[in-house]
C-alpha cells in the first residue's frame, strides 16, 4: 500500500526572510532559485549536511550551486527540521572566489 508522501512546511527565520525579501527582486533569477530550495527542503530535509552527526535534523547546511548560463549564484542554506516543519536559520551567497592570473 502506498502512503502519502510528506511534505514539511517551510518556516523562515527574519534573518533568512530579509535574505529572500531583499535579492528576490524583478529581472534576477534568484526567486526561481529560492522556490526550487524551498521543494527540496520541505520534501527531502536530509539532504543538507547536519553539523553534529548525533543531532541529524538540527543545524544542517545545504549547498546550491549556481549556474553562470542562468545568472545564478550558489546559495548556502542553514537550517533544522522536525515532523511538520523545515525552519531556515540562515541563507547566503557563497564568497566571490578570487580571481587568478593563469
Amino acid at each position: 500500500m502506498a502512503s502519502w508522501p510528506t511534505y514539511r512546511t517551510v518556516v523562515l527565520d527574519k534573518r533568512a526572510q530579509d535574505f529572500v525579501d531583499e535579492h528576490s527582486v524583478p529581472g534576477n533569477r534568484f526567486e526561481d532559485q529560492w522556490h526550487g530550495i524551498e521543494w527540496l527542503i520541505c520534501r527531502k530535509p536530509e539532504k543538507g549536511l547536519p553539523r553534529h552527526p548525533q543531532e541529524p535534523s538540527k543545524f544542517l547546511l545545504l549547498v546550491v550551486t549556481g549556474y553562470d548560463l542562468a545568472g545564478t549564484k550558489e546559495v548556502w542554506v542553514l537550517y533544522s527540521y522536525d515532523d511538520s516543519d523545515v525552519v531556515v536559520h540562515a541563507v547566503t551567497f557563497a564568497p566571490n572566489k578570487p580571481e587568478t592570473d593563469e
